[in-house]
């Protein structure tokens, strides 16, 4: 049996950090000051999503397989979904959809379906869809 595929979508405080106009998502310069962190928001995302990745693997071990992508990385979100949307068994029409909804700074697919978008979602909402893939798939 083929692990189930997490994608979380969150952007790299590396890609960040001395980056021009391509490398800020929502405008970030605007924000900048002398009293320290530029990007606080988007460090408590990056800290929240290694939760949920702990999380799953503690729970799931080899079952599941989990990758992080940068959003604007767009080949290697590209990619990873696709797989992941094919070995499931969506159509491109459904996985058009779902690249639209799950590219966004923010966002966590199971097998290439949005589980979430814009937000880092509960732990247990994860599970849940995580679950109910490894449910479907064939035993070998």
């Amino acid at each position: 049996m083929k692990p189930v595929h997490v994608l979380l979508v969150r952007e790299a405080d590396m890609q960040m950090s001395s980056s021009g106009c391509c490398g800020r998502i929502e405008g970030d310069a605007s924000r900048w000051s002398d009293q320290g962190c530029v990007f606080p928001q988007r460090r408590r995302i990056m800290e929240e999503m290694g939760t949920l990745y702990r999380a799953i693997r503690d729970r799931f071990g080899d079952r599941v397989r989990v990758d992080a992508v940068d959003p604007r990385n767009l080949f290697s979100y590209t990619a990873l979904m696709w797989q992941a949307g094919r070995r499931a068994g969506l159509s491109p029409v459904r996985l058009g959809r779902n690249w639209m909804k799950g590219f966004t700074s923010t966002a966590v697919l199971v097998d290439g379906s949005p589980v979430a978008a814009g937000s880092v979602p509960e732990t247990e909402k994860v599970i849940r869809a995580i679950q109910a893939r490894l449910s479907e798939e064939p035993v070998a």
